[in-house]
């Protein structure tokens, strides 16, 4: 027997088999697409579905494509870096060289953060852009 979906200690959680049921469901229902992530792909009960050798799924209508996405290259991340940072371009290979190990979430998010304080420190250290920096802020508001 499987365990719950949810969390054990409640006494009324979803059942592995109800989740299927859900999945599969009495009626056709097109049109709905249910999306599963996983950072370990390894760990999806077959019965849900898995990849076959080929690349295909194990379950059609449960999984219907199975999408691998792979780290970013340095090539992508330095494309990633040139639109977030557009108008800095000075700081893209210090960012590079510091997220070099890091997924593509974390390095979009440290390209966004320095993108932000460069932005900052730009308006604070021109008093005819602060008035415009302001302006924007109220406008985002």
């Amino acid at each position: 027997m499987r365990k719950n979906v949810t969390d054990t200690q409640t006494e009324k959680g979803v059942t592995f088999d109800c989740l299927l049921n859900c999945l599969d469901g009495i009626q056709r229902n097109d049109g709905v697409f249910v999306i599963i992530t996983s950072n370990r792909s390894e760990t999806i009960d077959p019965a849900i579905g898995c990849a076959n050798d080929d690349g295909s799924a194990s379950r059609p209508g449960r999984i219907d494509r199975i999408i691998e996405i792979k780290d970013l290259n340095m090539t992508q991340k330095e494309k990633i870096a040139r639109v977030i940072m557009k108008g800095f371009e000075e700081f893209i290979p210090d960012l590079l060289e510091i997220g070099k190990n890091e997924n593509g979430a974390c390095f979009v998010n440290r390209c966004r953060i320095m993108a932000e304080k460069v932005y900052w420190d730009n308006c604070q250290g021109n008093k005819n852009q602060e008035d415009d920096c302001q302006e924007e802020v109220t406008l985002v508001k």
